[in-house]
C-alpha cells in the first residue's frame, strides 16, 4: 500500500530549536549593518550625487500630464523636466520618445513628485525606494517565519542590502523596488491577517483589501512587473484582495486616461510609436543589434541566440512560460496550504514574470523571495535544493553578464570572444538560463512524492 501524495515541502522549517549563540547572532547583525552601508553607498548616495537618470522620465511624465501637455511627446516631457530644474543631460528631449513608456495609470502617482522641484523629488523618491526595500525584506522575513532574534532574519537583511539589482534600481531612480515593495508588503499583510484571524487556505478576510490596495498601486506603476501577482491572488481565490486591487487600478486608469483624452488626444498614437521604437530600435531589442542585451532578463534574449525570427521567438516564449506555469501551479499543491506556500508561490511567480516580458537587470528584485526561500530551505535541512537555488542566484548578485561584457569590450578578453558560439548561447543570456534553472529547481524540488507505507 502507498500513502497519499505528499509534497516534499511538507516539512516547513521552524524557527524553534536550540537558541543561537550571542556570537552568531551579533555576527549576523553586524553583517546586516555592513550590507546596509554598502547599499546606501551604491544606491541612494550614488543616485543623489549623479541625479538618478531614470527618475527624470517619471518626473517628466508626471509633470507633463499635470500641466495638460502630452507626456509621451519628448519635447513636452523635456519642458516639464526643465521647469522642475532637472539637468539637461537627462531630459527626455535628449533621450528620445522610446524612453517614455509608463502607462496612463502611473501618471497620477508620478504627478505627485512633479509638484516639487526635481532635486527635492529625487530625494523623496530615493528615500521611498530605500524604505520600501527595507519593508520588502521585513515582509519576506515574516513570510519565511524568520524571528528577529535569530540570525536568519539578519542574514536575509544582509542578502537584501547586497543584492546588486536592488542597488542598481535605486541608483538609477527606477521603479521596480517600489512596485515590488508594494506587492511584497501586501502579501505579508494578507497572510498575517489570515494567521491572526484563523482563516483557511482560501480566506479572503482580514486585511486582504488593504493588501489589494498596495497590489493595485504596484500594478499601476509597473504593470508588467506587478500584474502577475494580482493574477496569483485571483488563482488562489482571494476575492476581497483582488477586488480592492482592481478598484485602485481602475480608478487610476480612468483618471490618467481622462486627463489625456481632454488635453492631448494624440497621446495614444505617440505612446504606440514610442513602444515600437523601444522594441525594435532601442534598449528593448532582444536581438544582436542591441549591444546591451546582456542586461536583459526575458527569455527572448536566450532564444534569439538560436534564431533571428521575432515571431517564432515570441510564440516560443509564451509556450515555454505557459508550460512552466502550468506544470508548477497544477503539479505543486499551493492551495492546500495557503500560508505555508506563500513564499514559494511568490518566488516562482517572480521568476516567470522576468522570463515572459521585457525586463532589465534591476528588475531582478523580484528574485528576493527566491533568496529568502533558499534560506528557509537551508534552515529546514534541505541543503541540496537550497544550494542549487543559491548557485543560480549568484550571477544576479555578481552582475556577472555585465562584468564579462565589460572585460570583453575593454580588451581584457580575446577580441573575438563575444562572437564565439558558446558566448552567444551561454554567456550573453546567462541570466535567462539562471531563471529557467530557478523555475525548474523550485518545481522539481517541491513535486509531490509517494512514499511506501509498511
Amino acid at each position: 500500500m502507498r500513502a497519499p501524495s505528499t509534497s516534499s515541502d511538507s516539512h516547513e522549517p521552524q524557527p524553534a530549536g536550540r537558541p543561537p549563540s550571542r556570537v552568531t547572532l551579533w555576527a549576523a547583525v553586524t553583517l546586516a549593518v555592513l550590507a546596509g552601508g554598502v547599499f546606501l553607498l551604491r544606491g541612494p548616495w550614488f543616485a543623489m550625487r549623479h541625479g538618478g537618470s531614470d527618475f527624470a522620465l517619471l518626473y517628466s511624465l508626471g509633470g507633463a500630464w499635470l500641466a495638460g501637455d502630452n507626456p509621451y511627446d519628448p519635447q513636452a516631457a523635456g519642458e516639464a523636466w526643465t521647469r522642475g530644474g532637472g539637468a539637461p543631460g537627462t531630459s527626455p528631449a535628449v533621450r528620445g520618445g522610446q524612453t517614455l513608456l509608463y502607462p496612463p495609470p502611473a501618471l497620477p502617482a508620478f504627478s505627485l513628485f512633479a509638484l516639487a522641484p526635481a532635486s527635492v523629488s529625487l530625494l523623496a523618491w530615493t528615500v521611498l525606494n530605500s524604505l520600501l526595500l527595507a519593508a520588502t525584506a521585513i515582509a519576506l522575513a515574516r513570510l519565511a517565519r524568520f524571528d528577529i532574534h535569530r540570525p536568519a532574519f539578519w542574514l536575509l537583511m544582509a542578502a537584501t542590502g547586497l543584492f546588486t539589482p536592488a542597488q542598481t534600481a535605486v541608483r538609477h531612480g527606477q521603479t521596480p523596488v517600489i512596485a515590488f515593495g508594494l506587492v511584497a508588503v501586501g502579501s505579508w499583510l494578507c497572510c498575517s491577517a489570515r494567521r491572526h484571524s484563523g482563516g483557511g487556505a482560501h480566506s479572503g478576510g482580514g486585511s486582504g483589501g488593504g493588501g489589494g490596495v498596495l497590489i493595485g498601486l504596484g500594478v499601476a506603476i509597473k504593470p508588467q512587473l506587478a500584474l502577475p501577482y494580482l493574477m496569483l491572488d485571483l488563482w488562489r481565490r482571494r476575492g476581497r484582495r483582488v477586488l480592492a486591487a482592481v478598484a485602485v487600478l481602475a480608478g487610476l486608469t480612468v483618471l490618467g486616461v481622462a486627463v489625456l483624452h481632454f488635453t492631448t488626444p494624440s497621446w495614444l498614437g505617440d505612446l504606440t510609436r514610442n513602444l515600437q521604437l523601444f522594441q525594435h530600435d532601442s534598449a528593448g531589442d532582444p536581438t544582436w543589434i542591441n549591444a546591451s542585451r546582456h542586461q536583459m532578463l526575458n527569455l527572448h534574449v536566450l532564444l534569439h541566440s538560436f534564431t533571428d525570427n521575432r515571431q517564432l521567438v515570441g510564440v516560443l516564449v509564451y509556450a515555454i512560460v505557459a508550460t512552466l506555469a502550468a506544470v508548477f501551479f497544477f503539479g505543486v499543491d499551493l492551495r492546500r496550504r495557503d500560508d505555508d506556500r506563500e513564499l514559494l508561490a511568490v518566488s516562482v511567480v517572480g521568476v516567470l514574470t522576468l522570463l515572459v516580458a521585457y525586463h532589465r537587470y534591476y528588475d531582478a528584485v523580484l528574485l528576493l523571495p527566491a533568496a529568502a526561500y533558499a534560506m528557509r530551505l537551508a534552515l529546514a535541512g534541505r541543503w541540496r535544493l537550497a544550494a542549487v537555488l543559491g548557485v543560480l542566484l549568484l550571477p544576479f548578485y555578481l552582475n556577472l553578464t555585465t562584468v564579462l561584457a565589460v572585460l570583453a569590450n575593454s580588451g581584457r578578453l580575446p577580441a573575438d570572444v563575444m562572437q564565439a558560439p558558446l558566448w552567444r548561447i551561454f554567456v550573453t543570456p546567462l541570466l535567462g538560463w539562471s531563471l529557467l534553472g530557478l523555475a525548474a529547481a523550485m518545481t522539481v524540488g517541491n513535486w509531490p512524492k509517494r512514499e511506501a507505507q509498511t
